[in-house]
């Protein structure tokens, strides 16, 4: 393909240091996540500062909000992009389209983001906190004043200034600061909190580079390789390797397996969001300790699943490996011979343990959706690599068996024998971890219910029991061979 083909995308040749945070992906999740919990902090003060003095301010605030609309800012790139087109400059007034269309894409998805928080907007004449799609017995989706978290004006403009950084320096800046000018006029007018434009910036930063290589991919007929923050036409233009979606698919899953261990972390904010407003199920305690409980189970239904799963797996299956793919055969008995991913099951469980505990229903939607995306292209990158390794074994046995949802029939017995050796030696710290959430759950919860610190006992004994056992197991399988079983 020639460098100046229509179907060029656009990459840097020499990328600058100035942005190679951006080949760090987890980093930048980490302090999207930092920064994202450190603005709720900062909400106050920060919508007290920023608020319009004067009439002039607020004029001028109203009129930047209005720019801001999704149907100005199509409206103007439109315009913009048929002045180039009928003026013979086709590249350019395609790039402004594609540019566009992913902050419309990312502003889409804030826009169903806030329906489903339904955070209260400053301005909102109800008590400020997060209310999910239904209150006080209806629905109240769309709502303006529980359309708070995050801003929907704020994610376009961020979303389409990171495409149009991608495309061309010159153009990310000012289409970044006219993000940041309308972000303060939201502000100004008190239609967003701190946090809520914190948010629609990190979601701009992830979703319009994304959008722009799908819309790219789908339209050009070639998917794009684009690096937030990584071409100008300084740098060069070069031609990327057309990759299947599949492959595109697999390489991002054999990231996340990689640091699949760490990746949740990100999902800490959301729980930090639905317990700033927690309230007791039916304004019931006995009925809120029931309905723990209930989530308990179901985290510990996942814990179950994992055991069961290590307890009969050879040596060379089933593992906690990071660096790169592992398995020295292909296990179909037991667990397995009812569905191929019995460990992410367990752990979507687990995770759907802690997420039904706030009774809220976005926080559920939300952490599945997460999940279910995350897990899904990990799966994709293991069984890329099982299929590779094991060829017809493998395909055979995938015919046979669902991915994620287990069949009820087809049980085989597993020739290994069951050992709670090595459950003990791998799964401490899952069960450290379910035990210590619930307890910080609880703890928080009921504070924010009680309106003062609430520690109740039976929760702290449980979290210091769970200490101490796994305080004791990883002891004994550092220091000693104890849990170590030959072949396990």
């Amino acid at each position: 393909m020639s460098p100046n083909s229509s179907e060029t995308f656009l990459v840097c040749a020499r990328p600058r240091k100035s942005v190679a945070i951006f080949r760090k992906p987890f980093l930048c999740l980490t302090l999207g996540a930092l920064a994202l919990a450190a603005s709720f902090l900062l909400d106050g003060p920060v919508d007290a500062a920023l608020q319009a003095p004067g009439p002039a301010l607020r004029s001028l605030a109203r009129a930047l909000t209005i720019l801001g609309e999704w149907w100005s800012v199509g409206a103007v790139a439109c315009v913009i992009s048929a002045v180039f087109f009928f003026g013979g400059r086709i590249r350019i007034a395609r790039e402004i389209f594609f540019a566009t269309a992913a902050g419309l894409a990312t502003g889409f998805v804030a826009t169903l983001l806030r329906f489903l928080i339904g955070r209260a907007r400053p301005n909102a004449a109800v008590a400020q906190g997060f209310y999910g799609p239904w209150h006080d017995g209806h629905w109240i989706l769309g709502q303006y004043q529980f359309s708070s978290f995050p801003s929907g004006h704020a994610a376009t403009l961020v979303g389409l200034s990171a495409a149009a950084w991608i495309l061309n320096r010159r153009a990310g800046f000012w289409t970044a600061l006219f993000a940041a000018l309308v972000s303060w006029s939201r502000l100004a007018q008190s239609s967003h909190h701190f946090s809520d434009i914190i948010a629609s910036v990190l979601l701009g930063l992830g979703l319009g580079p994304l959008f722009l290589q799908c819309f790219r991919a789908a339209i050009l007929g070639s998917p794009a390789v684009v690096t937030p923050g990584l071409a100008t036409p300084a740098a060069g233009i070069v031609a990327s390797p057309a990759l299947p979606l599949r492959d595109e698919l697999e390489r991002s899953g054999a990231w996340l397996f990689r640091y699949r261990s760490y990746l949740p972390l990100v999902t800490i904010p959301f729980f930090i969001v639905s317990l700033s407003s927690f309230s007791y199920l039916h304004q019931r305690h006995d009925m809120n300790e029931i309905w723990q409980l209930f989530c308990l189970a179901i985290s510990f239904l996942g814990l179950a699943l994992r055991i069961l799963t290590v307890g009969r797996a050879p040596l060379g299956t089933s593992g906690r490996n990071t660096r790169e793919q592992v398995a020295d055969t292909l296990n179909t008995t037991g667990v397995y011979s009812l569905v191929r991913h019995p460990l992410y099951l367990g752990n979507f469980l687990v995770m759907l343990g802690f997420a039904l505990w706030p009774h809220q229903t976005w926080v559920a939607v939300l952490m599945s959706c997460i999940y279910m995306i995350y897990y899904e292209r990990i799966m994709l990158a293991e069984e890329a690599f099982l299929r590779h390794r094991f060829g017809a074994a493998f395909e055979d046995w995938a015919r046979q068996t669902p991915a994620f949802i287990p069949k009820l029939k087809g049980w085989k017995p597993s020739p290994v024998p069951f050992c709670w050796r090595t459950v003990g030696q791998r799964e401490y710290n899952a069960f450290f971890l379910i035990v210590t959430v619930f307890f910080l759950f609880d703890f928080v919860g009921d504070s924010v219910a009680e309106g003062n610190l609430h520690l109740e006992y039976g929760w702290f004994s449980a979290f210091l029991a769970a200490f101490v056992i796994s305080t004791v197991l990883r002891t004994i399988k550092k220091r000693t061979r104890f849990l170590h079983v030959a072949g396990r």
